[in-house]
Formats: C-alpha cells, structure tokens, sequence
C-alpha cells in the first residue's frame, strides 16, 4: 500500500505561476487600443486605468465595461457609440490569449491529480479573468479556483486562502502554495500555515511588483514540473 502525501493540496498562483504575466509591450498595446476607442488620449485613459487597479482586483467593477463606464464618468468624458463594447472587446481579448499555460503546467498537474492531490487556484485578478477561466483548458484540471474580484478581498488577506482551503475540503497545514511572490502571498499564505514556495523561471527576472522576492528565505523553484519534488510521500 502506498505512503501517505506530504501535503494533501497544492495551491497555484495564476498570474507568473501557471500562466505568463503581461509584458509592458502588450499592456500598453492595450492601453492605447482601449484609449481609442473611448475617444481619450492615451495618457488620460492610462492614469485612469492605473487609478481603478485596487478597484479591479477587488470587485468594484464587475466587467470591463462597468470599469470604462465609470472612468468616463469620472472624466466627464461622452463616449462615442460602440466605444465601451470596442474597448472592453480589446481588454478580453487580451487576457483570453494570455490564459494558456507554460509548456510544463498541463502535465505537471495532470501528475500531481494522478498522485491524489487536490489542486486549487487562488488569483488576484479583475472580472475578466473568471468570465474566461471555464473556457480554458487547465480550468477542468483545478477543483477550486478562487478569484479576488469575486471574494472581495486580495492577498495577502487570510480570508482568500481560508476560501480556498474550505472549497477543497483541507487544512491550510497541509497545503503547498506556490506563487511568483506578488501581493505578498507567500508570506500570506505561510502566515495561514501553508508551505509556501516561490517560483522564479529563469526568463522572469522582474521583481518590481513582487515584493515576497525582496527577502524570501524559504524554498524556490524554477518551474511547476519542480513542484513535484515538494509531493514525496512520508512514512506513515
């Protein structure tokens, strides 16, 4: 008969984790895209943009569109006809392609799944991003997944961790959290009780939004296939 699992979940971060982030070129791309089909310069939709972040992640805009709306309004700013839906179309699109996982994630989860480990999600992410989650092909692969605009809270927040622990039935104790060190949710998710590592891929060297990287002392890995050294099972 098998040993037991070290751990009786695992938990992933999206964003930098499972998926790639943004680049500066895409997002700004982006930014100028949505700012011409609202009729704003670039430089007036961008700080406005910037201004809803907190807003975004935590549910205050439950779409795209409700975001666009309200920073018009706050501009005083008449939208022309189709601009909101045009825009919006922009912003949707641009997350649906960044919704594909690194080369070694479906596999590796699809491993983990077969050792009898539960597998959650937990992102800090806006509206778009569980309006597209169940179309994706790892979305069938997570028996929980935990969005910060839908819970109202963000990491590093214990209620976002708690949620996600309730949903696949474990205790934080036994969870493994892996995250690329952004909002702090790896010193959130240790403080919960999870063992918490940071993923660092050799290409992803930025560390301006990732503060858990500034002084990290726990266990890295490079990528999630190096997870897997994390699940060894223990004598019972």
């Amino acid at each position: 008969m098998p040993r037991p699992l070290k751990y009786d979940a695992v938990i992933f971060d999206l964003f930098g984790t499972i998926i790639d982030t943004f680049t500066v070129e895409d997002y700004d791309a982006m930014l100028h895209a949505m700012a011409g089909h609202i009729g704003l310069s670039y430089d007036d939709f961008k700080a406005a943009w910037s201004a809803t972040f907190r807003g975004r992640i935590v549910g205050d805009f439950q779409s795209a569109e409700a975001c666009i709306v309200a920073i018009c309004a706050s501009l005083g700013h008449s939208c022309p006809d189709g601009g909101i839906a045009g825009a919006a179309a922009v912003r949707n699109d641009l997350t649906r392609r960044m919704l594909v996982p690194r080369p070694d994630v479906v596999p590796t989860l699809a491993r983990i799944r077969g050792m009898g480990c539960r597998l959650g999600l937990i992102s800090d992410c806006s509206a778009e991003v569980p309006l597209l989650w169940e179309a994706t092909e790892i979305a069938p692969l997570f028996d929980a997944a935990v969005f910060s605009c839908v819970e109202r809270t963000r990491k590093p927040h214990p209620e976002i961790y708690n949620a996600c622990c309730h949903r696949l039935g474990v205790k934080p104790d036994r969870c493994l959290y892996i995250g690329d060190g952004s909002s702090r949710e790896l010193t959130g998710a240790r403080q919960v009780g999870m063992t918490a590592v940071l993923i660092r891929p050799p290409h992803d060297d930025e560390d301006w939004y990732r503060p858990d990287r500034w002084e990290w002392d726990g266990p890295v890995v490079r990528s999630v296939s190096e997870v897997l050294r994390f699940l060894e099972r223990v004598i019972s």
